[in-house]
């Protein structure tokens, strides 16, 4: 009876939110069939009829500053399918995750470890496609899972040798983003036992996620951006983070290694918007494998799901500035573009690794 109302509770949520996002900014895909979609060339009408494909998307990807970004997502299913694409922003990992493993939602965009887990409740869930490494190819999909400290606390975890004593973190303020957050949890947690910090037997979330075995107080952030905020206003001394160029930028030291020093950008959005220009120092680096766009093949056919790979994997996506920006400081994309990145087809085993 508890599970059962607490998947109702949770799917109440999934539809407040999609009902929430009809007052939003972000394109809904109700308007009339005759609209041109946003992005169609001049003297051309891209029209969108039936029901609506819902694309979910965790926190980090939820804000203001992905709104066009949802838009341009809506368009190329659209065209790919003939229905109207429908961005749906969550509040809550969990929330993503079963939307799109009960087929609430269509599709989605997250984490890897959100993809195994919902792949593991519902088979059908199945990857799609992610952005390449700089080469074009899969060898370099990465990104990067950070824990950091503030810039000016740096001093106290030196270790003498040119880095950071990681043996202080135990009895520490800790910020995470979500117990299922790749980047912002299981990677991390994973590098902390491979130091030696977790006991035989003990599953990292019974040791690392709550207040109390290692560290003295475990908080939750439930967005990357929400995790680097209570690191530098000072409610955590660590927090876990991605490498997220809408929100953060490179100020010193080697990029996206151990003794990088990030910097909130000017133009960052909330919460971030209150203390942009602080400064944060990277204590530990570690790749993730990217983020995969899945679908619920329970909820779309075969025939759609390869239309939309097909669209997304295009030659002329990668320069779709919304999707690639050559310039995050002019154009706020959800990718940089450094040299060859593009949408792939992925397959399941890429994410063997991590499962």
């Amino acid at each position: 009876m508890k599970s059962l109302v607490t998947s109702l509770l949770i799917l109440g949520l999934a539809f407040l939110l999609v009902g929430c996002g009809e007052e939003s900014n972000v394109t809904d895909g109700n308007e009339a069939t005759d609209t041109p979609v946003a992005g169609t060339p001049a003297g051309e009408t891209s029209t969108c009829e039936g029901d609506e494909i819902v694309i979910v998307f965790y926190p980090n990807e939820s804000g203001a500053e992905f709104e066009l970004i949802h838009s341009e997502i809506e368009r190329l299913v659209c065209e790919a399918t003939g229905r109207p694409g429908r961005a749906m922003p969550t509040v809550d990992y969990n929330i993503a995750i079963e939307a799109i493993a009960n087929g609430t939602a269509h599709l989605a965009y997250m984490g890897p470890t959100g993809y195994i887990v919902a792949s593991n409740r519902n088979p059908n869930v199945r990857a799609m496609m992610i952005s390449s490494g700089p080469s074009g190819t899969l060898e370099d999909a990465v990104y990067y899972s950070f824990l950091g400290v503030r810039e000016e606390d740096a001093h106290l975890w030196e270790d003498g040798a040119g880095g950071y004593d990681l043996t202080r973190l135990e009895g520490e303020i800790m910020s995470f983003v979500a117990l299922t957050s790749t980047s912002g949890f299981v990677v991390p947690t994973i590098g902390l036992a491979s130091l030696g910090f977790l006991p035989d037997g003990v599953l990292p979330e019974d040791h690392f996620g709550i207040s109390g075995p290692f560290f003295s107080e475990v908080m939750m952030s439930q967005s990357h951006q929400g995790s680097a905020f209570s690191l530098v206003t000072g409610q955590a001394n660590v927090a876990a983070f991605f490498n997220m160029d809408s929100a953060f930028e490179h100020h010193d030291g080697p990029v996206n290694q151990v003794g990088m020093v990030y910097a909130i950008r000017q133009d960052a959005d909330a919460p971030l918007d209150t203390v942009s220009g602080e400064l944060m120092r990277i204590i530990m680096s570690i790749t993730v494998p990217n983020a995969p766009f899945v679908a619920n093949h329970d909820v779309l056919t075969d025939a759609e799901v390869e239309s939309i790979i097909t669209r997304f994997i295009a030659e002329d996506v990668p320069y779709n500035e919304n999707f690639f920006s050559p310039d995050q400081d002019r154009v706020r994309g959800f990718f940089s573009r450094t040299q060859n990145e593009q949408f792939l087809r992925v397959p399941d085993g890429f994410f063997d690794d991590l499962r």
